[in-house]
C-alpha cells in the first residue's frame, strides 16, 4: 500500500490570456499547474499556479477540474486565491472572480458532459470539483500584468485538505 498517493496536474494548462495594447501573444505565454505528491489525510496542501508571459496581459481566464483517482478519496476543503506577494497581488483587480464549484453538470458546454454551472460552493465529498479564476482589467487605465515569469510560489494557488484514505487527484483545464 502506498504511503504517498499522487496529486497529478497538467504540465501546461490551456487558458485564455488576453493581451493589452494590440500586441500579439506568442508561445512564451503559459500557465503551469504544479504537480504534487500528497500524503493521505494531508491538510493545507498548496499547489502553485505559475504564469509566464512575454507581453502585458489584460485578462486571465483559467478553469480547472480536480478529479479523484482513488475511490473514496476526496478533497474535503478547497481554497483558490491569489498568491500573497505574487505577481498578481494587486494587479488585474478590476475583474476578480475566484470561485470553487462542487457539482459537475452536463448542462454546460452545449449539453456535453462536464461543466460547473450554478452557485459557487465548497467540495462535497464527490469527485470532481471545479475552480475558476477570472481576473482582469475593468477600465483601460488599469495596469496589466507586466511581462515576466513567476517564481516557484506562482501567482495563483490552490490550498486543500484530503480524506484519510488513499488519494490521487488530477487537475486539468476545462474546455
Amino acid at each position: 500500500m502506498r504511503n504517498h498517493p499522487r496529486f497529478v496536474a497538467t504540465a501546461v494548462v490551456t487558458c485564455c490570456l488576453l493581451v493589452c495594447d494590440g500586441q500579439v501573444a506568442s508561445a512564451g505565454n503559459s500557465i503551469t499547474v504544479e504537480s504534487r505528491s500528497v500524503a493521505i489525510g494531508a491538510h493545507g496542501v498548496t499547489v502553485a499556479i505559475k504564469i509566464s508571459n512575454d507581453v502585458p496581459v489584460g485578462n486571465i481566464v483559467l478553469p480547472l477540474v480536480i478529479r479523484s483517482r482513488t475511490p473514496g478519496a476526496y478533497i474535503t476543503a478547497l481554497t483558490a486565491q491569489r498568491t500573497p506577494g505574487g505577481r498578481l497581488d494587486g494587479v488585474l483587480t478590476g475583474i476578480d472572480i475566484i470561485t470553487t464549484r462542487a457539482t459537475e453538470s452536463g448542462s454546460c458546454k452545449g449539453g456535453q458532459p462536464g461543466g460547473f454551472p450554478g452557485v459557487p460552493s465548497t467540495p462535497d465529498f464527490v469527485s470532481p470539483d471545479g475552480v475558476l479564476f477570472a481576473l482582469g482589467k475593468f477600465m483601460p487605465t488599469e495596469p496589466p500584468l507586466a511581462p515576466g515569469k513567476d517564481s516557484t510560489t506562482g501567482s495563483l494557488m490552490l490550498t486543500f485538505d484530503v480524506t484519510d484514505t488513499l488519494v490521487s487527484c488530477h487537475v486539468s483545464s476545462v474546455g
